[in-house]
């Protein structure tokens, strides 16, 4: 009985990580505060005023469906954008992670369900 339990938490614990909505995590490796941060999708525009050097920040996003991530910020050198970070869908646990380094390059990690 004990097993069988063990086993509906797991199933249970893993479809609510199915279920979840995408989230996005910046983090600023830059040595200067960037402003105006916008990650946009299909449906969705979040917006962040700011974030310090060295700094992160998650966000969760709610795509309509099936939704490729652009990244917009102004930093000293002027407005960075940079589209096609990652693929995501409205559910399905998606969890992206954005660097942004000193040179305001732009570096994307996504997993699936995690």
């Amino acid at each position: 009985m004990k097993k069988l339990l063990a086993s509906l938490c797991l199933l249970s614990l893993g479809a609510c990580s199915y279920f979840k909505a995408p989230v996005i995590t910046i983090r600023n490796d830059s040595l200067v505060v960037i402003n105006n941060i916008s990650l946009i999708g299909t449906g969705f525009t979040e917006t962040i005023p700011s974030l310090e050097p060295g700094k992160v920040i998650s966000v969760t996003v709610r795509p309509r469906g099936e939704s490729g991530l652009e990244i917009q910020f102004d930093s000293p050198q002027g407005r960075v954008t940079k589209d096609d970070l990652a693929y995501i869908e409205a559910s399905g646990g998606y969890k992206v992670t954005i660097t942004v380094n000193e040179k305001f390059e732009i570096i994307s990690k996504s997993e699936l369900g995690a």
